[in-house]
């Protein structure tokens, strides 16, 4: 049977999956990815029967929780999951920002994931734990992640970052932040702390944060692709040049911020500058909204040539599959 990708956007279909996988023990062992997306108003997907559905797909790969309503597992679900061993394939977790999912239980998930290479977060909250009169020791997590995504749009202040990579030093290859827009000082320490020992970090990407990128980048001394949404300046060269890691991949991230009329002219002189001093740099992404060579013709044809006399392969975000 061919692998199976399961949408839950309403108890219904929740109920019609659980029908299904009980129905037929080969189309469970097809399942290989579940999306969580409660869209309708008034649908309450409880966590016992998301469990009913997770134990029943042993081979389950992908696991997306989009939009929901639990806040916590609870430990009867807790025990049923470690008991199936139902979570020991998965290699991808996606925690997106329609819900809110307690710190220990994400961490309760995560010691059931041996597997799991990828995660993605962004709606984690430490209510619970800040309720308690006495700190709280979390699971140590089961994976050796490669890549992690956080994407902080609700102010989470998240500070658990050395648990959440305590095995996953010599693994983390990427590490993405966004939106952590947060003056909490522990914030910065705690991932500062985290990536410090990840010997494989090459690539840091970091859009809307107020924490510092020179902070990253002084952390990560293995550091070759390094994404901004404005080109390097003074503080992030400088900390290049302190422990002498050799930039070879730069991208200028205007995706996000940008609109439909940002044009290169607003950054070039500020890049060509940052490129005269990052002499390693060996590629350079310009990935804007539409099309960079058409609306910002006159510094596209300058970066164009700059990128030509030091041998530097230009892209832009219309090159595709590049």
């Amino acid at each position: 049977m061919a692998s199976a990708v399961l949408t839950l956007s309403t108890n219904v279909d929740l109920d019609t999956a659980l029908r299904a996988t009980a129905a037929s023990l080969s189309f469970a062992r097809s399942i290989i990815s579940i999306t969580v997306t409660v869209t309708e108003r008034g649908q309450w997907l409880t966590d016992d029967k998301l469990v009913d559905l997770l134990i029943r797909c042993p081979y389950l790969r992908v696991f997306v929780l989009q939009r929901w309503t639990f806040k916590e597992l609870s430990a009867d679900s807790l025990t049923r999951l470690a008991d199936h061993d139902a979570l020991r394939y998965i290699t991808h977790w996606t925690i997106g920002s329609k819900g809110a999912l307690s710190v220990s239980s994400m961490f309760s998930l995560l010691s059931l994931m041996p597997s799991l290479r990828s995660l993605h977060f962004g709606a984690v909250t430490d209510e619970g734990l800040a309720a308690m009169d006495s700190p709280v020791s979390l699971p140590t997590p089961a994976c050796r992640l490669q890549e992690l995504v956080v994407s902080d749009d609700l102010s989470i202040d998240f500070v658990h970052y050395p648990q959440l990579l305590s095995n996953s030093h010599d693994t983390l290859e990427y590490l993405k932040l966004s939106w952590i827009k947060t003056f909490d000082k522990p914030v910065e320490v705690a991932l500062v702390q985290a990536i410090a020992p990840c010997t494989r970090l090459r690539s840091i990407e970091s859009i809307g944060n107020t924490i510092p990128a020179p902070s990253l980048i002084t952390a990560c001394t293995q550091l070759e692709c390094l994404a901004l949404t404005h080109p390097p300046l003074k503080p992030e060269i400088a900390a290049f040049a302190r422990h002498g890691a050799r930039l070879r991949e730069l991208r200028l991230v205007r995706l996000h911020h940008g609109d439909d009329l940002d044009q290169l002219d607003t950054y070039w002189f500020d890049l060509e500058d940052a490129l005269s001093q990052l002499p390693s740099v060996r590629v350079l992404r310009l990935l804007f909204k539409g099309d960079i060579s058409e609306r910002s013709q006159g510094c596209y044809a300058l970066a164009v040539a700059e990128c030509e006399r030091r041998r530097i392969d230009l892209f832009t975000s219309v090159d595709k599959g590049r």
